[in-house]
């Protein structure tokens, strides 16, 4: 467990579902499954907590956050590439 930070409530902890009108740009899966695990920032952290929003994806290791744009375009919003991203 990380000092100094209490454990994410659950709400925050589950899966978000992207609304139907989501078009997923690209495949995400493995830079998100390295940035989920704790030894992909040195042995100083021991857990890494995910808060999912519709647009990123926030990973908190450790005393630093790391942000990631999801490869997605809403109607109102296109990430679809990295350059947009």
């Amino acid at each position: 467990m990380v000092v100094g930070r209490p454990a994410l409530p659950s709400v925050l902890r589950q899966q978000t579902r992207l609304p139907h009108s989501v078009i997923m740009a690209d495949d995400q899966r493995d830079v998100i499954d390295f940035l989920s695990k704790a030894s992909s920032y040195g042995t100083a952290v021991e857990r890494v907590d995910v808060v999912e929003t519709h647009v990123s994806l926030v990973f908190l290791a450790g005393d630093r956050a790391y942000k990631l744009k999801r490869a997605a375009k809403f109607p109102y919003l296109d990430f679809s590439s990295a350059e947009q991203r």
